[in-house]
């Protein structure tokens, strides 16, 4: 039983390679596609069957599994029955009572690269009815990735930069299906690279498939994915991956970094944040998303304990020995790219510009407005010239939504932007990220 069809055809994919007769049960087969397939399973013409949750529900495919042996059950990336079940795949929650109407059944098993305790006692208690069950873990370490986190003002300008310096092939991880489509279009356009895709589940299967294909054989591809292409699909020279959007937990933090140096080779994992990820901790309503997102916040958020350390503590893992981390390797980011300039430029000119004069005087770029009203004159005029004028626009909300840059709506000082007391970027996270607390508790 796996969660995705990418995942369900990549391991058939590897199965018919080592020329072990394997078929698939998923929705959307023709009858007798289906018919077919069990009748080879009957015969023993296949030896095994991957199939999905939801698949599994359908009673005509129950009630041909339950005519038929199956000896051994078997659950992949086993995490999503406590991650997925509860919120948005409530077939995962009904395995248990699928599991008793089987025939000849001499073993369950479940696997999982990524479980924290309290997902292995969900995992015990829907697959296994909270018998007494044999848990077997081996150390969860990848020591050939390194781990890193950038706060950043602005993600468009981050992930262009980031992808001159990273190994490709590599991956782009967003949170929503537009904000995959939207990175894509902006890198494809700003880089001139037509080997740039986005991935999500709202494709076509078409589409999909021929994603896929295209960057399981690519060796410089760069696909831009929302979680469908998080787990399982063993592509093993990805190089790099870079997590747009802070993820919802630490399982699919580790889920989707664990694309990467499968062939044992040095990769890289990089997770960027701004002001609107810690707010998104307060778009959350229910109690233990929020609880899984404060600990990714947490590990983000962090500057001094080593990531690898972190990580691996909240899945029970001993002390470690870190191979490559930007704070065990003093390579910390403290402050976004861009913040102290525009602090700078704003604080030696409070109230005197709006936000669309002060993007126009950071930029650098002449034009009538600029040196009718001199602008140009401005101490730190162009500043960020090698910026691109949208990355300055993001850059500017970035800092009025987390409160360093104020922008009145009325009074004398009307829409002329202003500074904030100053704080090190580190004690306004905090500051904010308090709030939040403050205000769910």
């Amino acid at each position: 039983v796996v969660p995705l069809l990418s995942l369900l055809k990549d391991q058939l994919r590897k199965y018919e390679g080592l020329q072990v007769p394997a078929g698939v049960i998923k929705g959307k087969q023709s009858r007798e596609e289906r018919d077919r397939i069990f009748k080879k399973i009957g015969e023993r013409g296949i030896q095994i069957v991957f199939t999905t949750p939801e698949a599994l529900l359908q009673p005509g495919i129950r009630k041909t599994f339950n005519r038929l042996e199956v000896s051994h059950f078997v659950v992949d990336e086993a995490h999503c029955v406590s991650e997925w079940g509860p919120r948005f795949r409530p077939a995962y929650l009904q395995l248990g009572e699928i599991l008793k109407g089987l025939r000849g059944l001499q073993a369950v098993t479940a696997f999982t690269a990524t479980a924290t305790q309290p997902v292995i006692k969900k995992i015990k208690e829907i697959l296994f009815s909270n018998i007494e069950v044999t848990v077997i873990s081996g150390n969860p370490d990848r020591p050939n990735i390194s781990y890193q986190v950038i706060p950043v003002l602005s993600k468009s300008r981050a992930l262009e930069g980031l992808m001159e310096f990273s190994a490709r092939p590599l991956l782009v991880f967003s949170r929503s299906r537009q904000g995959a489509e939207s990175i894509a279009r902006t890198l494809s356009r700003r880089l001139q690279d037509e080997e740039i895709f986005f991935y999500h589940a709202g494709l076509f299967p078409e589409e999909r498939a021929r994603i896929e294909s295209w960057f399981m054989d690519s060796g410089k591809g760069i696909l831009v994915s929302t979680s469908a292409y998080g787990m399982g699909v063993d592509k093993s020279n990805i190089r790099s991956v870079i997590h747009a959007d802070i993820p919802p937990s630490v399982e699919s933090y580790l889920q989707e970094s664990g694309r990467i140096g499968r062939d044992g080779n040095p990769a890289k994992a990089i997770l960027l944040y701004s002001i609107q990820d810690i707010l998104f901790l307060n778009e959350l309503k229910n109690k233990l998303e929020r609880r899984r997102f404060a600990q990714m916040l947490s590990y983000a958020l962090s500057q001094e304990r080593c990531r690898r350390d972190m990580l691996l503590s909240y899945l029970g893992a001993g002390e470690i020995s870190c191979s490559g981390c930007d704070v065990c390797d003093n390579r910390v980011a403290f402050s976004p790219e861009g913040e102290q300039e525009i602090v700078n430029l704003v604080s030696k000119h409070k109230r005197s510009y709006t936000r669309r004069q002060l993007q126009q005087i950071l930029s650098g770029r002449k034009s009538y407005d600029v040196i009718k009203d001199h602008m140009n004159r401005v101490t730190g005029f162009g500043v960020l010239s090698h910026w691109d004028a949208e990355d300055i626009a993001e850059a500017i909300s970035t800092m009025v939504e987390s409160d360093q840059l104020l922008i009145p709506q009325k009074g004398l000082w009307k829409y002329c932007v202003t500074v904030r007391r100053h704080e090190a970027h580190g004690q306004r996270v905090q500051t904010i990220t308090k709030k939040l607390g403050r205000k769910k508790g």
